[in-house]
């Protein structure tokens, strides 16, 4: 294309490691202080949480999502959300329990003041695979009220959402239709 790029003049146009992961840093500050304004500013009641453990590629990761009710610029009723972190917390129901409590505690230190807005953590959901599964932890997080007594449990649905769909497309095309006389692989040699 008509120029030249040495390692040398490409490693002083792009970012470090450090300073990525400080601009990432940064980004989920304003993003949490942002949230905690937003949960201020819809005087919430009640805060949902979300949580899955994973391994994905050999990288462990636990998910902490919390959502509420709001009202958006138009002032329609809208549910908001905010991802408070990704760790990789542990293999027990224990280690995820105190995840979770150390995540929420980052609200507390955003501004958000549990007691006073009343905020309840009413409920929790999650898939019902291993340590940290939903059914693990639910009763260790109303046991160090994260959870209120009140708290509900939901299954994730996702999984058996997707299973039933995943076990259908297997059976009719095989797992991800490689070597199989179907559309989508004609398709695609056709345009190969």
């Amino acid at each position: 294309i008509g120029f030249k790029v040495d390692s040398t003049k490409l490693g002083k146009v792009v970012p470090s490691r450090r300073t990525i992961a400080r601009q990432e840093k940064n980004l989920m500050v304003d993003c949490l202080l942002h949230a905690v304004q937003e949960m201020t500013k819809d005087q919430i009641k009640y805060l949902f949480l979300i949580v899955d453990h994973g391994k994905r590629n050999g990288i462990e990761h636990f998910v902490k999502l919390v959502r509420w009710g709001g009202l958006d610029e138009k002032g329609n009723r809208v549910i908001k959300q905010l991802c408070l972190d990704m760790d990789m917390s542990g293999h027990t129901a224990k280690s995820a329990a105190d995840a979770i409590k150390h995540s929420l505690k980052k609200l507390e230190k955003a501004g958000l003041n549990l007691d006073l807005v009343t905020v309840i953590p009413s409920g929790v959901t999650g898939d019902a695979g291993g340590g940290a599964a939903v059914q693990h932890i639910f009763p260790l997080l109303i046991n160090c009220k994260v959870l209120g007594d009140a708290a509900t449990i939901i299954n994730c649905q996702m999984h058996g959402l997707n299973n039933c769909l995943s076990s259908a497309l297997i059976a009719a095309f095989g797992d991800a239709g490689i070597n199989h006389n179907n559309v989508e692989e004609i398709e695609g040699r056709r345009w190969a």
